[in-house]
């Protein structure tokens, strides 16, 4: 988790998100949000994954055809 969260801090959010003059790389506040920011966008990149694997593979789309289907 350290080599990831290295490599996210010195190609992304030093030069993008977080000001120059600003928290320190080592600072415990800045890894807190950073780790949040990544767990939250790879879970959501992950449920969406299973979600759509799901609907093409497991969903019986014959159900669409019911009459009480909305459109």
């Amino acid at each position: 988790m350290d080599t990831v969260l290295n490599t996210y801090d010195q190609w992304v959010f030093t030069p993008y998100v977080y000001p120059k003059d600003g928290w320190p790389e080592d600072d415990i506040v800045r890894q807190l949000i950073t780790l949040t920011i990544l767990v939250n966008i790879q879970a959501a990149m992950l449920y969406f994954a299973v979600a759509g694997f799901s609907y093409v593979f497991l969903f019986n789309k014959k159900l669409m055809e019911h009459p009480l289907f909305l459109k």
